[in-house]
């Protein structure tokens, strides 16, 4: 899909082949990681992702990917949910009028809607995996109402993010941009719903130097300035020489990771002046 929002768009850097995406998979492990996530793009249109991802369960890892949820059928899981926990599925929207404007289409241009990812969903839950839904904030769906969806798929994260831009990634979308308390407003809507599932609100804040990113061609992303920079290839310098050339706040890391974020936020909202407010 071309999602304008996208801050990992990687244009003309060369990618990693099989062989050098399984050694990268073992370094990771190697080095003491405990969870590896494969994203894009779309890694369901990756030919040897198969072999990624069992090479990383072989090795303990805890695997997830994040996908548009396009190939997400039986056939597709067949052979791949034995190597996975988790999946990820983006939904920005259930309206296909907002998903074209949001470009989150496909090549031919057709759009996702709720019922295409009920059926996604669907699948995800007969093979007993794990499911996470990331929704990213924007202009363009800012209003949305997604309490069917979530109600409907039960997941057991619901990740949303207010759009970062990003700028040699995707600073065409910045009239995208949604400010604190618009992004706290959607949050204060779909609040109800943290009992449900476990929801985890990101600010652009959260989101710099707290992931740690690997890019195709296999160095570590330092996004600290709201602008790629990057490391060494890790399979040339090692993992440890390329994780000292990026900026990685493990603080941040395990705030980003708490689940009780979004009550907390809102609980603390309600005994100031009424809603949620710009902090």
């Amino acid at each position: 899909m071309s999602c304008k929002f996208c801050f990992a768009q990687f244009k003309g850097i060369s990618e990693l082949n099989e062989a050098e995406a399984l050694s990268l998979v073992q370094l990771v492990s190697d080095y003491g990681f405990e969870k590896i996530n494969f994203v894009g793009g779309e890694p369901t249109l990756v030919p040897w992702l198969k072999n990624a991802l069992k090479r990383a369960h072989d090795m303990g890892l805890t695997t997830s990917i994040i996908t548009n949820g396009w190939n997400l059928d039986s056939n597709w899981l067949k052979g791949h949910a034995e190597y996975l926990d988790w999946i990820g599925l983006s939904i920005d929207s259930l309206c296909e009028n907002t998903n074209n404007e949001l470009g989150r289409k496909t090549s031919r241009c057709k759009l996702p809607n709720i019922e295409t990812y009920l059926n996604s969903i669907k699948h995800v839950h007969e093979y007993d995996l794990k499911l996470k839904i990331n929704t990213v904030v924007t202009q363009l769906n800012k209003n949305e109402s997604f309490h069917d969806l979530i109600t409907k798929a039960t997941p057991d994260k619901w990740k949303i993010f207010q759009v970062l831009i990003i700028e040699n990634q995707n600073k065409e979308a910045k009239e995208l941009s949604i400010t604190k308390n618009e992004f706290n407003n959607f949050l204060s809507k779909h609040e109800d719903l943290s009992t449900i599932t476990e929801v985890y609100p990101e600010y652009n804040e959260d989101m710099m130097n707290s992931y740690l990113i690997i890019d195709p061609s296999g160095r570590f992303v330092d996004n600290s300035q709201r602008s790629y920079s990057y490391s060494e290839s890790i399979i040339n310098v090692g993992l440890s020489k390329a994780l000292s050339q990026i900026n990685i706040s493990t603080e941040k890391y395990t705030i980003r990771k708490n689940p009780n974020r979004i009550s907390k936020l809102f609980s603390k909202n309600k005994t100031d002046s009424g809603g949620p407010q710009n902090h």
